[in-house]
């Protein structure tokens, strides 16, 4: 599998040489700039073995930890969004931030985009955004999402020790889980639509969540307090991106029983809660509720426990 990946980076490479021998990307027909900014990674997962939509391939190119391979082509004329709808999306930044260290300020941009893309698909601003903006938006979320996880920008300040360990994990963890949300949204709209929806192997941007939490120490180095609300959020965007016959999504459930035992989450209210501080979609919200009847079940809970919705 290795040699596989080394092939698919190769490829990639190769393409990029053909672009800049067109001077760059932004000098090609503007819709064929659109293809090749998602259709990079789908080579990479052809040359791999795996067949899957470019949108799911940009999260693969995001398990290589690569670098975003051209700007995001974005459309130049398109309605503006409210200020109502950026000040509700920067108001969920500033929330989501304080569920991170001190000093975790370059995470609003990224953070703010997603929020953006939560809004946006929600029922309550959909029908009126612009679909070009719309579009805009994943180019941008993704675009920002690969750097993040790429530049490891919280590693040049985080404290020495135990503390900074455990901030790196989190970081980590969390970067790694973002190209999940981002095609994740994609997905729920493509459904509401009743477009055909096809769910795809995320095994290596799974692979290096598990690899980042089984690292050495296991659980006992984790994260503690809220710096494990991150891993709490990724999670669930890992067991949504899965089949329910995967095992992945069983590894998934299986940590996040850990995740929730640590964080002594006692009630759906109180796990939606931890939840509310990251971004999500209203299906995410959904997948939310029936895993926590999943967790709560094989912790030996009563189901009649749970509160309602």
């Amino acid at each position: 599998m290795e040699r596989q990946w080394d092939q698919a980076r190769a490829h990639l490479e190769a393409l990029q040489r053909i672009i800049e021998s067109r001077t760059s990307v932004e000098t090609i027909d503007f819709e064929l700039q659109r293809t090749f900014t998602w259709s990079v990674a789908t080579i990479i997962c052809r040359y791999a073995g795996l067949l899957t939509s470019s949108r799911t391939a940009y999260c693969i190119c995001g398990a290589l930890s690569l670098p975003p391979q051209f700007p995001p082509p974005l459309f130049s004329t398109v309605k503006t969004f409210s200020l109502a709808f950026h000040d509700d999306a920067q108001i969920r930044a500033w929330r989501t931030i304080k569920r991170f260290p001190k000093d975790s300020s370059f995470i609003f941009d990224v953070v703010t985009r997603l929020h953006h893309l939560g809004l946006a698909t929600s029922s309550e601003w959909y029908s009126g955004i612009d679909q070009r903006a719309l579009s805009n938006l994943y180019f941008e979320a993704m675009y920002h999402v690969l750097a993040f996880q790429h530049d490891e920008t919280w590693a040049k300040d985080l404290p020495s020790g135990t503390q900074g360990q455990e901030a790196a994990m989190m970081f980590r963890v969390w970067g790694a889980g973002l190209p999940l949300f981002v095609w994740g949204t994609v997905r729920h709209v493509r459904s509401r639509l009743g477009l055909i929806v096809t769910r795809s192997d995320h095994e290596p941007v799974l692979a290096r969540i598990k690899n980042t939490l089984e690292g050495a120490g296991g659980h006992h180095s984790w994260p503690r307090g809220k710096r494990l609300e991150p891993v709490l959020a990724t999670l669930i965007y890992g067991i949504e991106s899965c089949d329910f016959s995967s095992s992945w999504r069983s590894w998934a459930i299986e940590t996040l029983r850990k995740v929730v035992e640590m964080l002594k989450l006692k009630s759906l209210q109180e796990f939606q809660k931890a939840l509310d501080f990251f971004p999500s979609t209203e299906e995410y919200k959904i997948v939310a509720t029936d895993v926590w009847r999943e967790v709560i079940g094989a912790l030996g809970t009563p189901t009649v426990c749970i509160s309602p919705v």
